[in-house]
């Protein structure tokens, strides 16, 4: 009786062994490479009722990892800022968000769960609005007592959409 007691005790707490939630994202389709990076204008947007401080969020995340790597002369938000002879245009979509507060995370810890940020993500020519590439992020957080909350997930998905710009970047470069 007492090993089923201590058996059930560390199922219990190891917990049962769940399905990924991770979503099989496909690699990052180059349809034409820019002419040039000049002008960045970053757009954001959510499919997701009450999510604009969430849009805003990772707008300016977005906004703040280009400019801090110093390779463009202008990333903005404002289409009016842009005018530089080449740029691209960076629309980001949010499709999914999981939400974990600090709140939540701070009495719930690991019992919280995991907070993510699923996100579709275009980038066309500026000027002609021909398409460049396409390609969806997630950023998220770990199931843990200090696993982090939505607010870092977002970082993570924003840290990823500047990632493949400057990627971009290095493809016109060469």
């Amino acid at each position: 009786m007492k090993g089923v007691f201590i058996l059930a005790l560390v199922l219990c707490l190891a917990g049962c062994a769940t399905a990924p939630d991770a979503v099989p994202f496909p690699k990052p389709v180059l349809v034409s490479p820019p002419a040039s990076l000049d002008f960045i204008l970053v757009t954001t947007g959510s499919a997701l009722p009450e999510t604009m401080a969430e849009t805003q969020l990772l707008n300016d995340h977005i906004i703040s990892s280009l400019r801090e790597t110093g390779l463009f002369a202008k990333v903005s938000d404002h289409p009016a800022d842009g005018n530089a002879p080449g740029g691209i245009k960076v629309a980001v979509q949010i499709r999914q968000i999981v939400p974990v507060t600090a709140n939540s995370r701070d009495w719930l810890g690991a019992l919280a769960g995991k907070a993510r940020v699923v996100a579709q993500v275009t980038i066309s020519d500026l000027a002609s609005g021909k398409l460049i590439e396409t390609f969806a992020v997630e950023g998220r957080t770990a199931k843990t007592a200090v696993g982090g909350t939505t607010d870092e997930a977002i970082q993570r998905a924003a840290a990823k959409v500047a990632a493949e710009v400057i990627k971009l970047n290095a493809l016109t470069d060469s």
